[in-house]
């Protein structure tokens, strides 16, 4: 019955991960120039054979997407900067992870902005503090993205991915 008991717990209590490098991006919208960006980086991510989980906050469950960044090693947070700072439904899943979860993932961050944008300093220094390793300073985009944003977010994408594959083979 003891050894039922420990397997049954181990079972439970172990997480999941994929052989493919897992990236959960956790992100929200006001007038479509996030989605925009999300968009284009979650196709870069996928080009360069991440596994891609994709929540829109605050349409999903905050448990099911901290099971999901429990099983990754990475978290991307994206939404636009609102009022100097992040929005709430992003810090609210940020806010239920904690530095277990943390250890040893990398997370980065990108949204739009109207003026100054310090929303993805925001969540990456929250990041930081969670124990999740930064490789950039995350990417923004001044209002609407032109053709040129589209271009420097797929560079972005493929810039982020090329150095978590390189510091998870050091």
């Amino acid at each position: 019955a003891v050894r039922w008991a420990l397997d049954k717990y181990t079972k439970w209590s172990t997480v999941h991960k994929s052989d493919q490098l897992t990236v959960t991006v956790v992100f929200a919208s006001a007038y479509g120039y996030t989605r925009r960006l999300k968009d284009v980086i979650v196709d870069e991510l996928l080009k360069g054979g991440a596994l891609v989980h994709v929540f829109e906050v605050p349409n999903v469950e905050i448990a099911r997407i901290v099971g999901k960044i429990e099983e990754s090693d990475v978290l991307i947070v994206a939404s636009p900067t609102f009022v100097g700072d992040g929005i709430k439904p992003i810090y609210d899943v940020l806010n239920s992870l904690n530095p277990v979860i943390g250890h040893g993932k990398y997370a980065s961050a990108f949204g739009s902005f109207g003026w100054s944008g310090e929303a993805i300093r925001n969540y990456l220094n929250r990041a930081k503090e969670l124990r999740f390793k930064t490789v950039d300073d995350g990417f923004k985009v001044r209002l609407k993205p032109s053709e040129k944003d589209v271009e420097a977010a797929r560079v972005y994408a493929r810039n982020f991915i090329t150095k978590v594959r390189e510091e998870l083979n050091k």
